[in-house]
């Protein structure tokens, strides 16, 4: 559309959580997303400025029209609950390790999309002894009809434990193993599950200082029609400053597609 654009990006190649997700081999073509938009800000010649930490300084002082926020977030390790007196690592503590079988894994999946499911499986491919456990029904309850039956194939084959229905409410150390707490959500009996390491995946929290501290100085104060984004309508009325808004993780804990959704309804408008 002719606009200039300026993209500011903290680490040094783009894209990190969702390369952080291709090295689950399940999900290894989402680096074509990456790809594909690299070739295509090229092409519009885009500035890209890396390693940098955009602070409310760094955006004013582009004098932008259009300010969109898209941080990301960072995983949710359950500091609501006051009963894990063992830290838990996370699906990304796993990615960012090596693969290597180590001890017996207990992975609690409370979110039910294709991340810890396609992690598990990853995981039990490579011989790991593993125990899943989730609060809902079933294992990956949020998972496509498509991915579903392969990924529950090899963690049956693999001989991996499901609990079903098992809320997380706490964990303790014992010698050298952990002792986690689950509370049944039917019955509300409590069972004991012990392992070398306790892996949570919660999805994420949303990384927004940046949003927060610029929501003062944007004229629509951050908030977004909606209405308007589905109907790909400007989003509020012309005027002095900036319009601020966010998108993807940086709003909540959801996946890539929901954040290109985001910033294609929003980016037609402008």
């Amino acid at each position: 559309r002719g606009h200039q654009v300026t993209l500011f990006e903290a680490a040094p190649q783009a894209g990190g959580q969702l390369l952080m997700a291709t090295r689950i081999p399940r999900r290894r073509d989402l680096i074509g997303i990456i790809d594909w938009r690299l070739a295509e800000l090229e092409r519009l010649g885009v500035e890209i400025r890396y390693n940098t930490f955009a602070e409310t300084a760094d955006i004013m002082a582009e004098t932008p029209d259009v300010v969109i926020i898209a941080t990301g977030g960072v995983p949710d390790m359950l500091e609501d609950q006051p009963d894990l007196n063992v830290a838990p690592e996370t699906v990304w503590d796993l990615l960012a390790g090596p693969h290597q079988p180590q001890g017996d894994i207990l992975l609690y999946d409370g979110l039910g999309t294709v991340t810890g499911a396609s992690v598990a499986e990853m995981l039990a491919e490579a011989g790991q002894s593993m125990t899943l456990v989730t609060p809902d029904g079933q294992l990956g309850k949020e998972m496509s009809y498509l991915e579903r039956p392969f990924v529950m194939r090899t963690l049956y084959k693999a001989g991996v434990q499901i609990h079903p229905d098992l809320r997380l409410i706490g964990s303790e150390r014992r010698g050298n193993r952990i002792a986690a707490r689950f509370l049944n959500e039917f019955t509300e009996e409590e069972t004991i599950l012990d392992c070398d390491r306790l892996v949570i995946e919660r999805g994420t929290v949303p990384v927004d200082d940046l949003f927060h501290d610029l929501v003062g100085l944007a004229r629509n104060h951050g908030a977004s029609d909606p209405i308007a984004m589905a109907e790909a309508r400007p989003q509020c009325a012309p005027g002095a400053g900036f319009e601020l808004y966010r998108i993807g993780d940086a709003v909540s804990s959801r996946d890539v597609h929901a954040a290109m959704l985001d910033a294609n309804r929003i980016c037609r408008a402008i």
